[in-house]
């Protein structure tokens, strides 16, 4: 049996290198810089802080209550919460007493709220609003075994909203006293690094999302990997405003941070991000490619109301900007100045300047993004991985940033590709249930290796279609070459077993709307314009344009607009990724009657 130990005795912990799981990390940490500022959180306008030693308690704290309602190892918790110290400090207490943290993404719909919940057996949720707490209750009956609900921001909610199970509490904030740290230290250093961590949700894919159990372990490897990764130390600023239901947001500031001793800082979240980073001016920033849209399109912003002359100089600057991206992507190694100094201001307004290590995971960059902001000195580095792999198998190198390339495999990672172009890997952050007999984790999506053994994704595995005349075409290419036109958003490309390529498409409402009423279209909804033979002549020639870059056996030849917007959940990943198969089951009469006309 384990000693006890006091909060003034912590000669067993050790170092944060060589703690064995996310809690012992932060222990550890706490011990190391107990006085060192470990989250910075914007409220009301006003950034306030909290030390490490601080966030150690507060997690303590959080673990004692929970245990008092119930929660022992095993215990599966959901959390459907966005990014914020409190959210840390929660995860991390639960974690340290053994309970399973079950990660959900705030915007789900209350079906497969439901279904997940009951699911992964969850018996306690918290929740970060009245929002997410409505939700919850909508699909409470197919969660028998719910019973608390704990509510962070309590603002919104009827007094009445738990009656009469009293299902509903306010989740309260406390800093555990020396005992709750003692007892909690002894439970993080008792944990088994093969035990249960985080039950997160696989993102990718056309099917519903799938439930993943991800080991104290698997996480201590994802951390180290992508600590070894980036350019990041004791005291560099993390701007986290993706929710922890993102592994490897996760990863990165409850797993990172304390190993560096880095500081994570929390904005207003998504709707506030592009203030949040002029506030902050991050070392590392873990984007999504929407983000990065949105700061290419500001800097353009930017530059088209500049003045004349100095717009000379900032366009004489973005040259050369483009001249050293180019030479860094094959290879050499051009001055670090190159048109960096003429950029500079443009980086200071978007609050990139001190930005080293700027990521984006989740979904591909666009080329043009990554130009346009290569150009003005800030190189974003892509990663890839999946919900299995802890969020992170390869990572562009600093040095080896390519056009239309995901990097090489993390330390202590390998990757292979089999003769259908298949994408397996292995490594210590890969879930033991996501393993094949041979011990490799199939990603469920195609690529190839060049010859600096970076990885270039093709597609989904799903997305290869097999016509009635046996040839494959892929769906994400076709799709590509539908959604170049200005009236479609996304397009759902079908074919297995048919005798032709066809595809559902998803029309972009704004562009849709203004396109119709510089017609004159008569019109009162959606409806009434999908009806209009106008706008059938238009789609047809804009699928007409994508077939002109397609080969023959790619080619649309049928094709219908959808009556709405494709469901979040079920048809579109949080990451608006398309969920080819479970949107074409959706919209099974549709394809026959399409096929059929």
């Amino acid at each position: 049996m384990s000693a006890v130990v006091t909060a003034g005795d912590t000669s067993h912990i050790a170092g944060p290198a060589a703690a064995s799981s996310l809690p012992a990390l932060l222990a550890a940490r706490a011990v190391v810089s107990p006085d060192r500022v470990a989250w910075r959180q914007k409220r009301l306008g006003l950034w306030t802080e909290i030390s490490w030693a601080q966030l150690e308690a507060r997690a303590a704290g959080y673990a004692a209550g929970f245990a008092s309602r119930g929660v022992e190892p095993g215990s599966r918790v959901a959390m459907i919460v966005g990014p914020g110290m409190e959210a840390a400090a929660a995860g991390l207490g639960l974690q340290g007493i053994g309970a399973v943290v079950v990660s959900l993404h705030p915007g789900r719909p209350a079906p497969e709220f439901g279904a997940l919940l009951a699911g992964a057996d969850v018996q306690i949720a918290i929740a970060e609003d009245a929002e997410q707490l409505a939700t919850i209750l909508e699909a409470r009956t197919s969660v028998p075994r719910l019973r608390d609900v704990f509510v962070v921001d309590p603002r919104g909610i009827p007094a009445t909203a738990g009656a009469p199970a009293r299902l509903v509490t306010v989740f309260e904030r406390f800093d555990g006293d020396t005992d709750a740290i003692d007892s909690w230290r002894e439970s993080a250093d008792r944990l088994a690094p093969d035990g249960p961590a985080l039950l997160a949700l696989t993102v990718g894919g056309s099917g519903a999302p799938r439930p993943v159990t991800l080991t104290h372990a698997n996480l201590m490897a994802a951390t180290r990997a992508l600590a070894n990764g980036i350019p990041v130390v004791s005291d560099d600023e993390i701007l986290s405003y993706l929710p922890p239901s993102h592994v490897l947001e996760y990863v990165l500031s409850s797993g990172v941070a304390p190993l560096v001793g880095a500081v994570v800082s929390v904005g207003d979240g998504p709707g506030g991000v592009l203030a949040d980073l002029r506030e902050v001016r991050p070392m590392v920033l873990l984007g999504v490619p929407s983000l990065w849209d949105r700061l290419a399109e500001r800097a353009e912003e930017r530059r088209s109301r500049t003045r004349w002359l100095k717009r000379k100089v900032l366009d004489g600057g973005i040259r050369r900007g483009r001249h050293r991206l180019t030479a860094l992507r094959s290879g050499a190694r051009p001055g670090f100045l190159a048109g960096r100094l003429s950029t500079r201001r443009v980086r200071v307004l978007l609050g990139l300047d001190r930005t080293r290590a700027p990521l984006s995971a989740l979904a591909s960059l666009a080329d043009e993004t990554a130009d346009a902001l290569g150009a003005l000195g800030v190189v974003v580095r892509q990663c890839y991985g999946t919900a299995e792999a802890s969020g992170l198998l390869t990572l562009e190198p600093a040095d080896a940033v390519r056009s239309g390339s995901v990097g090489r495999p993390v330390a202590a990672t390998e990757v292979r590709v089999d003769e259908n172009a298949g994408l397996f890997a292995r490594g210590a952050q890969i879930a033991p249930d996501a393993l094949n007999a041979e011990g490799w984790l199939h990603t469920g999506d195609r690529a190839w290796l060049d010859d600096d053994s970076l990885v270039r994704l093709v597609g989904r595995a799903e997305d290869l279609i097999v016509t009635a005349s046996g040839a494959r075409v892929d769906a994400a290419a076709v799709a590509a070459a539908l959604e170049h036109g200005t009236l479609v958003r996304r397009a759902i490309v079908t074919g297995d077993g048919r005798p032709s390529i066809g595809a559902l498409l998803e029309l972009d409402p704004v562009e849709l709307f203004a396109w119709a009423a510089e017609r004159s279209a008569p019109f009162s909804g959606l409806r009434d314009l999908l009806e209009w033979p106008e706008l059938h002549r238009e789609l047809e020639r804009g699928v007409s344009a994508a077939n002109d870059a397609l080969p023959p056996e790619a080619r649309v030849r049928e094709f219908r607009a959808l009556p709405g917007p494709l469901a979040l959940g079920a048809e579109v990943t949080d990451t608006r990724r398309l969920r080819r198969v479970a949107a074409l089951r959706l919209h099974a009469d549709l394809v026959e009657e399409m096929y059929r006309a």
